[in-house]
């Protein structure tokens, strides 16, 4: 069963997380592969749109789709690989 919240009622948050200091960027570019897999699987559920990482800014940017902000942290906690590593 899809979760793809309603469009007509749907609202687009822009989340942004700051890549801390103490990144290991080796760790973080070797989970990235099943980040990327994640995120299809929520984009294919219409959850995800956009996604960024920016090296440059240290930081991530994720479009979250939902009708809430609670919908936008439960959303966020299943993409617990980057979350852990960028909080």
């Amino acid at each position: 069963m899809s979760t793809t919240p309603n469009p007509a009622a749907a609202h687009t948050f822009m989340v942004v997380a700051t890549v801390r200091d103490d990144t290991n960027f080796a760790e973080f570019a070797a989970l990235r592969d099943d980040e990327q897999k994640q995120l299809g699987v929520l984009r294919s559920d219409g959850r995800i749109g956009a996604h960024y990482v920016s090296a440059a800014r240290r930081a991530t940017f994720i479009e979250v789709i939902t009708d809430d902000e609670k919908q936008v942290a439960e959303t966020l906690a299943t993409r617990s690989v980057l979350t852990r590593l960028a909080g």
